[in-house]
């Protein structure tokens, strides 16, 4: 590249000046004059490194030709080839003559990609079961609420596996327990009907005896009667006004020790 400047009026000097790039140099800038001269002392030396270059790719060429044909032409005579069955016969002798073709082994195919795609169908899998969980998670922002129509077996039950119904199961389990000793209760305090042949006691003597076991007798005997474990009139008992009404123990003593004994049991 040249850079002149040149002045039109007269007695003015004109400056040439010349910017010469070489790769892997140091670029050339000067007067024109001095640019030229180095400028073909680099083409003279960039000349003699090419023909340098180019010889020495001749030689590699030439040579790894002439190893090609080296190896496709066999150098040893067949005086030699036959030597390994004279010096040792006994390794020859082991090869058994064989008329098939040999049997190339087949290649073992790789189980990555299917281990790859299972591990993608597992997580897949795993993803879509925690979405299922967040429909049923009343405190996500996926709840989706259901409705169970009450004849349904779902309804009014929680979710099998959860924490909910292992707390419905104790508590249920607990409630159990406490009908049946109320019930024990009534059979050893009270007197027997010698029509029905059923255990009786009055209202007033059976929450002087239950307080002291829990104060929850009312509670208690609605539950125990909605299970026609024990009967009494009316929907429900009142302390003074109450006081003498019968409650009847629907349960014979064998059904209530084996109602004892399966509660008792951890299988249950």
């Amino acid at each position: 590249m040249t850079i002149t400047r040149k002045w039109r009026r007269a007695g003015c000097v004109t400056i040439s000046l010349t910017v010469a790039t070489v790769p892997s140099q140091i670029p050339l800038i000067g007067f024109s004059e001095d640019v030229e001269i180095a400028w073909e002392k680099l083409k003279k030396k960039h000349r003699l490194k090419q023909r340098m270059h180019t010889s020495a790719m001749s030689t590699e060429i030439h040579h790894q030709t002439h190893q090609k044909q080296s190896h496709r032409t066999p150098s040893t005579p067949k005086l030699e080839l036959e030597q390994p069955q004279q010096i040792a016969p006994d390794l020859t002798s082991r090869r058994r003559p064989s008329s098939s073709p040999r049997r190339v082994a087949p290649l073992l195919k790789s189980n990555t990609f299917s281990e790859i795609g299972s591990v993608f169908l597992k997580f897949r899998e795993l993803e879509q079961d925690a979405l299922e969980q967040r429909k049923c998670d009343v405190y996500s922002k996926n709840y989706v609420p259901k409705r169970f129509s009450k004849m349904s077996k779902e309804y009014g039950t929680p979710k099998p596996g959860t924490l909910t119904e292992m707390r419905a199961k104790k508590a249920s389990k607990h409630i159990a327990k406490e009908m049946l000793y109320l019930c024990e209760v009534i059979q050893e305090n009270g007197y027997t009907n010698e029509e029905t042949g059923n255990a009786e006691i009055t209202f007033e003597n059976l929450f002087k005896i239950y307080t002291f076991i829990s104060d929850k007798v009312v509670g208690i005997l609605l539950r125990a009667r909605k299970h026609k474990m024990v009967d009494f009139e009316g929907e429900m008992l009142y302390q003074r006004r109450d006081e003498a009404k019968i409650i009847s123990l629907l349960l014979s003593p064998a059904e209530l020790q084996t109602a004892m004994i399966n509660l008792k049991n951890p299988a249950n």
